[in-house]
């Protein structure tokens, strides 16, 4: 207890260890393989209190675990500490997913750190939704070779909420790996800022480490500020770092008109499309209708490994807190994702057509670009053409031309 905590201590976690009274302790011995879900529910209640949550998760050698923690609180002036330990042994398997849905009116200062050992994985996930000031580190030391980490998060904010996010990505040995995605929006006049350092030490060498952060703004009030560094102090490794910010493409925005999704959609539906393009839904017994009805997570939305789909169970979830009907991200999701290879039916000059709300429209996305260009240069030519034939035509003689020269 703390020794992983007290690698990286700060004020808070500090306060924390001032203040623990219990927590949740998980162990799985050497070479077991747990099959089901472990699920941890932390609720915190209490105007002008605060709470301090700590949860110490041990995966022995070749152990196999999945846990699953949710936070969560009414609409109180709640202040919530919570600390969270992974430790993994030498060939260790531990899937780590949290779901964070305080009230609109608590402050949350959590830290997620975890060690892994020789050939570890560690797969870990987090949501983050409620909260008006919610601050999560989330931070991973790779302390053999072999070791694998992956960090992934999506978050939403509206109103005036703040999502602060700190991430660690921290190469001790080599040939080891990291990679880490957060991604998420905010609207109304919420804030999100996202601050993350990987490091890689002398002793790192042939490791690999991605990082990378995206932002959706969806209102003008609203904002985000992404800083991804890097520090790098070995010579043989490969190592990247993007970040975006910005509205919602135009060209989605055109792209999704086109298939028949109002433009007063098209904004929050891309939302649900950034968490579903390049992420998927947890599929195990997690989204099961037995856990959910357990713990209650109607809107889960856990991620886990890059692939390109989205599990559909996790669809009405995110359109709820996106605010649009399921049934219009339903849709999104499938024209981005997966539209309909067996339409034949082509308009004139052979572009594949799909009937939608009683109407055509294109269906290859490959094309959807050159075809706007091609019909905003037709509108130009008719534009011109008009104000041609507008001019007075005074004395002057007007000798008609055809494609292939003067006749």
């Amino acid at each position: 207890l703390g020794s992983v905590s007290d690698a990286s201590p700060d004020a808070f976690t500090v306060l924390h260890d001032a203040f623990l009274a219990g927590g949740a302790y998980i162990h799985v011995p050497k070479g077991v393989v747990v099959e089901a879900p472990i699920v941890v529910l932390h609720w915190s209640d209490g105007d002008g209190l605060a709470s301090f949550p700590h949860t110490l998760v041990v995966a022995e050698e070749t152990a196999q675990v999945s846990v699953l923690e949710r936070f969560g609180s009414p609409d109180v002036e709640h202040l919530v500490d919570a600390v969270v330990e992974l430790v993994l042994r030498d060939g260790a398997n531990v899937r780590y997913q949290s779901v964070q849905q305080y009230g609109p009116s608590t402050w949350s200062i959590a830290l997620q750190r975890a060690h892994l050992g020789r050939d570890a994985v560690l797969r870990s996930s987090a949501v983050a939704l409620g909260g008006a000031y919610a601050r999560l580190r989330s931070e991973a030391r790779l302390e053999a070779p072999g070791a694998e980490s992956e960090q992934v998060a999506v978050y939403y904010g509206d109103h005036d909420q703040m999502l602060d996010f700190r991430t660690l990505q921290d190469h001790a040995a080599p040939r080891t790996h990291s990679n880490l995605l957060f991604k998420g929006a905010v609207e109304d006049t919420a804030r999100s800022v996202y601050s993350g350092l990987v490091h890689l030490r002398p002793e790192a060498q042939k490791a690999t480490a991605v990082q990378s952060n995206r932002n959706l703004v969806l209102t003008e009030g609203a904002g985000a500020e992404s800083i991804p560094n890097l520090e790098i102090e070995a010579d043989d490794v490969r190592c990247s770092h993007a970040s975006a910010v910005g509205p919602i493409d135009e060209d989605q925005q055109y792209y999704l008109a086109t298939r028949g999704v109002p433009p007063e959609e098209a904004e929050r539906l891309g939302y649900v499309v950034l968490v579903a393009e390049g992420t998927t839904i947890v599929t195990s017994l997690i989204l099961s209708r037995k856990i959910e009805a357990i713990v209650g997570v109607g809107c889960l939305a856990s991620l886990e490994r890059i692939f390109p789909h989205m599990d559909a169970a996790a669809i009405p979830g995110l359109a709820s807190r996106a605010r649009v009907p399921v049934e219009a991200a339903d849709r999104a999701i499938a024209i981005f994702l997966a539209p309909d290879p067996h339409s034949r039916t082509k308009d004139h000059d052979g572009r594949r057509l799909e009937p939608i709300d009683g109407g055509w429209r294109l269906l290859n996305h490959a094309k959807y670009r050159a075809v706007r260009d091609e019909e905003d240069q037709r509108a130009k030519t008719r534009e011109r053409v008009r104000r041609f034939r507008a001019k007075p035509s005074g004395n002057a003689d007007v000798t008609p031309c055809n494609a292939r020269g003067v006749t």
